[in-house]
């Protein structure tokens, strides 16, 4: 699902909340799509996000491979940096 999915499925839970309460929201993602606004969005709605990987570039690459059969290690690398970068835990 895309970004302007779970926007709109936030925008319906907040809805939903009785005065007072608050949603505690977590995601678990391979990291290789997240780009400024995903990672915008998540801190704006306080996401826990845990990262899958696999360790090492040639242990994660030898297991976790994008469609045409590449090693994702670097993209994910790059995700920890953006969600490091815009404060989500």
């Amino acid at each position: 699902m895309g970004l302007d999915f779970f926007r709109h499925a936030a925008a319906v839970a907040a809805g939903y909340l009785p005065a007072g309460e608050s949603l505690h929201w977590t995601m678990q993602i391979n990291g290789t799509l997240l780009d400024d606004a995903w990672c915008q969005f998540l801190r704006e709605q306080g996401y826990r996000v845990g990262l899958s990987f696999d360790g090492p570039r040639r242990v994660h690459d030898a297991y976790r491979v994008d469609r045409a059969g590449r090693g994702t290690f670097d993209r994910v690398m790059r995700s920890v940096r953006l969600l490091q970068r815009h404060g989500v835990d």
